[in-house]
């Protein structure tokens, strides 16, 4: 192992070659095209969680809202109402977040390790994938969402594109740590490498990465269901290229 958290030994870096991405995507469609119902299913449970929470929070979001402002507009003072209203709406919507955080990113792991283990060993996912390693590595995945989670939201609050910069340099992070389980410091090393190694390819992987997500948006509950699956998929096909299917990513090894 590294002696820093954030590099990695001089050994067998990710090759040079990097696989086309839309031969990537091709190969996605094609996985699962020989088992649509087994991707669809799988990436019900977190689907449904985002769903009742963020249409949840939203709602109680703007209950609190409208709720706080009462004691302004009886006292006829909108800009205090204004004030409550937002503190409480805000109050109610950040804890639903974190609770949607806290259930849906165990989810996405487990995902990642199933559909690793469909890729190597031809296991089929089912609606009980999401569920089946949700408590490996609790720790360590909830403390890389948390952390890539605020510095996506920060980056976004800058005009978007730095939101959209962090995106990029971690997208290999997750599947290190969910798949490989690095530590967080060693899978983000890893991912930005990634992006130091070969910028160009990197940046055309996470453009299609980032047009499938926008396409999978769009598609009413398929789409959130297969958001977890397919583009998990992708990802996955890309990771594997790049490190291996050993027990450590490439450039790990003793």
């Amino acid at each position: 192992m590294a002696d820093d958290a954030w590099t990695a030994p001089e050994v067998e870096r990710a090759p040079a070659k990097r696989p086309n991405v839309v031969d990537l995507a091709t190969r996605a469609v094609s996985t699962i095209g020989k088992d649509p119902g087994g991707y669809l299913l799988a990436g019900l449970p977190p689907a449904l969680v985002g769903l009742v929470f963020g249409v949840g929070g939203v709602l109680l979001a703007y209950a609190a809202f409208f709720a706080g402002m009462v004691p302004g507009v009886l006292s006829d003072d909108p800009g205090e109402a204004a004030v409550m209203g937002m503190g409480l709406g805000l109050g109610l919507l950040f804890p639903a977040i974190l609770a949607a955080t806290v259930l849906v990113a165990p989810m996405i792991a487990s995902l990642h390790r199933a559909v690793w283990r469909s890729l190597l060993h031809g296991e089929r996912l089912t609606i009980g994938s999401a569920l089946s390693t949700f408590g490996q590595d609790l720790g360590k995945v909830l403390a890389f969402n948390v952390l890539s989670g605020v510095a996506i939201f920060a980056g976004v609050l800058l005009c978007y594109v730095p939101g959209l910069i962090a995106m990029a340099l971690l997208v290999f992070a997750g599947p290190a740590i969910y798949v490989h389980r690095l530590g967080v410091g060693e899978a983000i090393g890893l991912s930005i490498r990634s992006a130091q190694d070969e910028p160009g390819w990197h940046l055309g992987f996470f453009a299609l990465s980032f047009v499938i997500v926008l396409v999978l948006q769009y598609v009413p509950i398929v789409g959130m269901m297969l958001y977890y699956t397919a583009h998990t998929l992708f990802v996955l096909l890309a990771y594997r290229e790049l490190y291996g299917d050993g027990d450590l990513p490439r450039g790990y090894g003793a």
